[in-house]
């Protein structure tokens, strides 16, 4: 009797709120049993996990009847019941949500080497073809003055400073790829440090959880 009495305590302190035919939780306990009726005195005809989603059907004498997904029915302790997911469900999913991101983080991370790879390469390459132009140009000036036949040499200068517009173009546009790969990177990284505070607060909610459940036995 005294633990139905703290059980009923408990749920008014936390605000936690049961209603019928709705989704709810069952509580951060290994095993619970279900009984076919309200009392210890029934048979166990199934033994739930905790998490496990149950349809709430009624209420009555601190026991709860519920409908499991397969359909069965049976009653349990409703001190043993909670509408909110329990933090060890949470933590599961809070935990391979990190995986996630890590994973995600390392191949965000492989790109961004590979992108700056890319971008050396174009810059050397934009440095040979600046330095071809240059060469160009000069050769270009002493054949104006010593050749009636400069126009093809021309032609071929200005072949090489679009060629080298054309890389420039490539580089800038790798660089500003770069530059936002990097900005998206640590995003990730600010989202992957919530992801593991939230994973503390949530771990130490579960340990002063197991303590005030241990104060009450």
């Amino acid at each position: 009797m005294r633990r139905y009495i703290l059980a009923v305590i408990l749920l008014i302190l936390s605000g936690t709120s049961l209603s019928f035919a709705d989704t709810i939780y069952i509580g951060d306990i290994t095993k619970i049993n279900m009984r076919s009726g309200k009392g210890v005195d029934y048979r166990i005809i199934a033994m739930l996990d905790t998490g496990q989603t149950v349809e709430l059907l009624e209420q009555s004498d601190g026991w709860a009847k519920i409908r499991l997904g397969d359909g069965k029915e049976g009653w349990v302790l409703s001190r043993m019941l909670t509408a909110q997911e329990p933090c060890g469900r949470t933590l599961e999913r809070t935990q391979k949500e990190l995986a996630r991101l890590r994973e995600a983080m390392a191949e965000l991370t492989t790109e961004n080497s590979r992108l700056s790879e890319e971008n050396t390469l174009l810059n050397q390459e934009n440095t040979q073809n600046s330095q071809t132009a240059s060469n160009l140009q000069k050769e270009y000036n002493s054949l104006k003055a010593d050749s009636a036949d400069f126009f093809t040499v021309k032609q071929q200068l200005e072949a090489a400073r679009r060629e080298t517009e054309r890389q420039k173009n490539i580089a800038e546009s790798a660089e500003a790829e770069l530059k936002e790969l990097r900005r998206d990177t640590r995003w990730r990284w600010f989202l992957s440090g919530a992801a593991v505070l939230l994973t503390g607060i949530i771990l130490g909610g579960v340990n002063r959880k197991r303590k005030s459940g241990s104060l009450l036995r």
